[in-house]
């Protein structure tokens, strides 16, 4: 009974960290970037979710896939409407027991869609990677009118936004790859995502590369809970 219960212990601890080290700080402000809101957003429905699934989930794994202050007023506000308007119909659909659709998906279907997603994900980031301001496009097609409009703008690259991208992509997919082979040995996986953000936030801040280099960073990060104004 004892060894079970420390399997059951470091099975918990092992999905525990996995799931901070992937989403509380990285996936969180990514999403929110995204979404063209305050990074400090997404460190909030990065925790408060996950707290709430602690408690009422049946999962073990917690992962939850989120002038200039009134326009960014504005767009928390309808993000947050928008979130809520999904949190409803989810309850709903989860009260009439809407799941048992998914199991007629096919399999093929269900992975194009979370390839679809992947590669709007991918395009998204491009232009962050190259340092270049693609036109904003909507509706039909807009992924390929963005796609072909950064291509169009690579010869602004900016050196030294896709020099830092690379170094970053370079450690991360190799500490992915070492992850498998040292993990037996090691009693937590190695937090690639925490470290590279916590080494880029002291190159960035010693080396001043915003200043120097002109690299775009994330800025300040307010402290405490945020309070959203009332919507006009």
């Amino acid at each position: 009974m004892t060894s079970c219960l420390c399997i059951l212990d470091t099975d918990i601890l092992y999905s525990s960290f996995e799931c901070y080290k992937s989403t509380y700080l990285t996936s969180g402000m990514a999403y929110a970037l995204l979404a063209w809101l305050p990074p400090v957003f997404g460190l909030y429905t990065s925790l408060y979710p996950t707290l709430i699934c602690f408690f009422f989930g049946t999962s073990r794994h917690i992962s939850i896939e989120v002038d200039v202050a009134a326009r960014n007023s504005y767009r928390v506000q309808v993000a947050a409407a928008t979130t809520l308007l999904c949190g409803l119909i989810q309850v709903l659909l989860g009260v009439v027991k809407f799941g048992l659709v998914g199991t007629y998906l096919s399999e093929p279907l269900v992975r194009a869609c979370t390839t679809a997603a992947a590669l709007h994900d991918v395009v998204a980031q491009l232009k962050s990677i190259f340092g270049v301001s693609p036109a904003r496009f909507n509706g039909l097609l807009s992924l390929v009118y963005t796609l072909k409009d950064i291509c169009l703008l690579l010869p602004q690259t900016h050196l030294p936004t896709l020099v830092a991208s690379l170094v970053s992509l370079v450690l991360q997919i190799a500490a992915k790859e070492l992850n498998p082979f040292l993990s037996p040995r090691l009693p937590v996986p190695i937090p690639v995502e925490l470290i590279t953000i916590m080494a880029a936030t002291l190159i960035s801040n010693c080396g001043h590369l915003n200043r120097n280099y002109s690299i775009q960073v994330v800025g300040e990060i307010p402290s405490g809970r945020q309070h959203l104004g009332r919507c006009k």
